[in-house]
């Protein structure tokens, strides 16, 4: 079943990001994966939750999006997001699975 890393990411520094999203690019292709949304301003509907930029990423399923960002390909990445956003995120599958 397909699962969703569900991203709530306040970037720090914009030019920086972009170095990011490039590289990240290839290696969600290679993964099976994709960006399904990036949206810098979302709509708070209910709750105290006041998220920066929403990104939303799809897998094939929750065991490939946890391996993906377990990866030593990933590990570069995630140190350089770490180092130019603070981010919140779940992986959550979607309804119906087993």
């Amino acid at each position: 079943m397909p699962a969703y890393a569900v991203i709530d990411i306040d970037i720090r520094d914009s030019d920086r990001f972009g170095k990011y999203v490039e590289a990240i690019t290839p290696l969600l292709e290679a993964a099976d994966a994709r960006a399904v949304s990036f949206d810098p301003e979302p709509s708070v509907v209910e709750g105290d939750w006041t998220p920066s930029t929403v990104v939303i990423l799809e897998f094939p399923t929750k065991a490939a999006a946890d391996t993906f960002f377990k990866s030593d390909n990933y590990a570069p990445l995630r140190t350089l997001r770490h180092s130019i956003a603070t981010t919140n995120m779940v992986i959550a599958e979607t309804a119906g699975a087993e």
